[in-house]
Parts: C-alpha cells; sequence; structure tokens
C-alpha cells in the first residue's frame, strides 16, 4: 500500500485492503478503528474528501474502482467499476463542480471525468491524451496540467511521455510539451512548480495557451517520481534514493 493518511475531523482515513474491508477510518487522537469498509481490490492512489451536492463524501481511486463514501460511516454512495491493470490506480483523484477526474496508464479508459447525479456517476468526457503514470493532474481555472505517458527511465518503448494542459470542461489537450520524461507538479500563486524525472525544476505561468517556464534548473540527480513541495518560500525536492535537496525562492 503507497497511500498517505487522510485527515478528515477526527478520523484518520486510509485505503488498506485489508480482510473486511478495503479502507479503514480511525480515531486520530487513539488509534482506535471506528469503521472499515469498501469490497474494491488494493489500489496505489491516496483518498480524498469533498463536498458533492452538498454532501460530504470520500472519493478514492481503488484498483477496481472509482468510488464514493461517507467518510463518517464508511457506507458507500456510488461506484463506477473500472479495469485497472495490475490495479494501477496510482494519481490521486481530483474533484471539482460536483464532478471528479481520474487517470492512469493502466486504466482501460486512461483518463475519464465523471459527474455525479442522484447518487450515480456518469461519464462526461474520456481522453487517452492524459494518462497519468504516478503523479496527479492540478486543476487551475478551468484546465488541468498534468504528466501524461510511462516512466522514461523504465521503458520508453511505450510511447512518448510529455507535460499537457487539458481542457477540463470538454477534455481536449490544449499544448503538450517534451520536457525529459515524467515527473510530478504543484500549483502556486498561478504558477506551475515542476520537477521531472531526469531532475529538472522548473516554473511556468499556468497558461492554456502554450508551456514557457521563466526559470529551470538541473537541482538533483535523477530520477525522480516525487512532486515538488513548497513550504515557507523554500521548494523541497526528492529523487529514488532519497536524496533531497531544499532550495530558498524567497526573493
Amino acid at each position: 500500500a503507497s497511500c498517505h493518511p487522510l485527515i478528515e475531523k477526527d478520523l484518520l482515513i486510509l485505503e488498506v485492503g485489508a480482510e473486511g474491508g478495503n479502507f479503514a477510518a480511525f480515531n486520530k487522537r487513539t488509534g482506535k478503528l471506528v469503521w472499515q469498509a469498501g469490497d474494491q481490490r488494493l489500489g496505489y492512489s491516496s483518498p480524498v474528501c469533498a463536498d458533492i451536492n452538498g454532501v460530504r463524501t470520500l472519493v478514492a481511486f481503488s484498483g477496481s474502482a472509482i468510488v464514493g463514501m461517507d467518510p463518517f460511516t464508511g457506507s458507500q454512495l456510488w461506484a463506477f467499476p473500472c479495469k485497472v491493470e495490475f490495479q494501477g490506480s496510482i494519481a490521486t483523484p481530483v474533484v471539482f463542480n460536483d464532478q471528479v477526474f481520474v487517470s492512469s496508464f493502466y486504466f482501460d479508459q486512461a483518463g475519464v471525468l465523471l459527474r455525479i447525479e442522484d447518487g450515480r456517476p456518469s461519464v462526461v468526457w474520456q481522453t487517452r491524451e492524459m494518462q497519468n503514470h504516478f503523479n496527479a493532474c492540478v486543476l487551475w481555472k478551468g484546465h488541468l496540467y498534468g504528466f501524461h505517458g510511462y516512466a522514461r527511465k523504465q521503458d520508453s518503448s511505450r510511447g512518448d511521455a510529455y507535460l499537457g494542459c487539458l481542457n477540463a470542461r470538454t477534455g481536449k489537450l490544449t499544448w503538450s510539451q517534451d520536457v525529459g520524461g515524467v515527473g510530478g507538479l504543484m500549483m502556486a500563486d498561478g504558477n506551475l512548480i515542476l520537477l521531472t524525472e531526469p531532475g529538472e525544476l522548473m516554473v511556468a505561468e499556468a497558461s492554456p495557451k502554450r508551456f514557457k517556464p521563466v526559470s529551470r534548473a538541473h537541482v538533483i540527480g535523477e530520477h525522480c517520481w516525487t512532486m515538488p513541495v513548497l513550504s515557507h518560500g523554500r521548494i523541497y525536492c526528492r529523487n529514488h534514493r532519497g536524496d533531497v535537496v531544499c532550495l530558498d525562492v524567497r526573493r
């Protein structure tokens, strides 16, 4: 299992893949099990909580379904079954406007946007032009920015990898850019902060028209699958060996 803990009020929620329920919630102060539920196969993604149609919902991309659950009881609100090779549901769901976007290189539907209405999910659009291998897309002003394709260092025969921008309403790719493989990214103050697999850190304005980095530097050795983290004017980057570099960008 590789999901990170999700804190929702007094609960700590995890996808555990254990006998008796795929998801489990614990009292965050005592560690006592509060509920365990779900018959899905274990995946690699991390669940999120969001308000969908006014209902607080635990949204998860498991190894066999995209599910919505009551985060306080574990009861299932809705489900969208899906076939995921190697149970490779890795990227975190992106939730907005009562819709859920999920993407996986191993997902038979590649990238899909679901609308949740009356407790039922329906497909708004599908795309094969945004297949996240591990890190999720980020949403900014109606567009999804993310890495498409397979980690180049593992197997370059699986096709080209690129950084891309999708129109979140239509699912159309507005631009793509080869940045040397895949990687991870985050948003801050209208800017993309991305770390590529070879260890190059870039900052670029988030624009649906083009990719134009305003700053870039090779900051750490390959290969990098962890997204960069910005905190108090410092950017932290990590590679697969566990090397960590901290960059002061306050000026």
